[in-house]
């Protein structure tokens, strides 16, 4: 397994080195539901305004990552400390180079994953606009380039890494379609897992890193796709008319989760395969599209948390559709929601409005141990 070691400060900068290896439906008419659960939640704070957006649990349930967009063409990455349930107010990453490091005319930092001994992992902006990937180890909140531009030229998005740290997959333009590349810190291979005509996106991997799943533009939709990482092989998992999109495994990677629009639709179903395409089944109709979170699955792979459009409510529901449990919330327009275990403790983040009148969706921490 890898191991990022580090005894960085917050004042410095992680850096990569010989002797420091970077890594890093609704189902049938089975399906029981509880009552609504209510649920008291405490906010996560942040030193920027703007809606918060894409909260990542780290895989220790005690760091949460979380983007903020002002909706002016800047958004920033935060982490915050998470101890006993209760978050402490989130730092904003930087990049070398003073201010909040970020350079160029717009300053984006999204989409992060975390590795397991604690570094996240994230897109950013260069100072030429260019889309790199970087990467930080709490409470450090000053990050680095991930992989020189004169290993992996082009812009670098979607990362994602394996859980047991071998591994990073992310798309690259430089094939000029957007591919997916994998990178292994341990042996320093770096090679393509697709090569196609098609822009990949949204790579993940299975919970014991043999698979990625990821989608392909396709005719005008987006369809999911898996490939083995040792052999290259792909197959099919959903297609059709419309989107499938977001893809993420559950229930120890037997099955896979994502949303899906149908051609012409104007709303989002939360679905659920087998990973070989089989026993398909919508979980959930009309649910909140998260600006760019997959659907957030429990730590245990068994459950899959969502939020309707305009709700109150986060619904958790097995990725089986066998039943499903209502948490009822303080807010209104709650969506994004994210799972996490810390020392026995079942956490759940999302977003919401204070109420309807609110301008900007905060982030929210509660405890819901022993609610499912």
């Amino acid at each position: 397994m890898l191991l990022f070691t580090s005894s960085l400060t917050s004042m410095e900068t992680p850096m990569l080195s010989s002797g420091i290896k970077a890594g890093l439906v609704l189902a049938a008419a089975a399906t029981l539901t509880l009552a609504a659960l209510p649920a008291s939640a405490g906010e996560v704070t942040h030193s920027s305004t703007g809606h918060v957006e894409n909260p990542v649990w780290n895989a220790a349930g005690d760091h949460l990552s979380f983007e903020v967009n002002p909706l002016g063409g800047n958004i920033d990455l935060f982490v915050s400390e998470v101890a006993g349930g209760s978050a402490k107010a989130g730092r904003q990453i930087t990049l070398p180079g003073g201010g909040s490091g970020f350079g160029g005319a717009k300053r984006v930092a999204v989409n992060s994953s975390w590795h397991p001994s604690g570094f996240v992992v994230f897109e950013a902006t260069n100072s030429s606009g260019v889309y790199r990937l970087y990467f930080a180890q709490p409470p450090a909140v000053t990050a680095a380039e991930l992989l020189p531009q004169t290993d992996e030229p082009g812009s670098l998005q979607y990362p994602s890494v394996a859980g047991n740290g071998s591994a990073v997959v992310f798309t690259t333009s430089n094939s000029g379609a957007g591919d997916i590349r994998i990178w292994e810190p341990n042996t320093g291979n770096r090679r393509s897992l697709t090569s196609t005509a098609g822009t990949e996106v949204f790579p993940a991997f299975s919970p014991d890193a043999a698979q990625v799943v990821f989608t392909r533009k396709n005719n005008g939709g987006e369809d999911v796709f898996l490939v083995d990482v040792a052999t290259g092989q792909e197959s099919a998992v959903a297609g059709g008319s419309g989107d499938q999109t977001r893809p993420t495994f559950a229930m120890g990677g037997n099955r896979v989760v994502y949303f899906s629009k149908a051609s012409g639709s104007e709303s989002w179903d939360l679905v659920s395969v087998n990973s070989n395409g089989s026993d398909r089944k919508t979980l959930a109709s009309n649910v909140k599209l998260p600006q760019r979170a997959r659907p957030a699955v429990s730590p245990d792979g068994q459950w899959v948390a969502y939020a309707e459009e305009g709700g109150t409510q986060v619904v958790l529901i097995k990725a089986d559709g066998s039943s499903k449990v209502p948490i009822q919330t303080d807010h209104s327009s709650v969506g994004e929601p994210a799972l996490a275990s810390n020392n026995g403790k079942l956490l759940l983040a999302y977003t919401g409005l204070i109420n309807s009148d609110s301008d900007w969706r905060r982030l929210y921490v509660v405890d819901i141990t022993g609610k499912i």
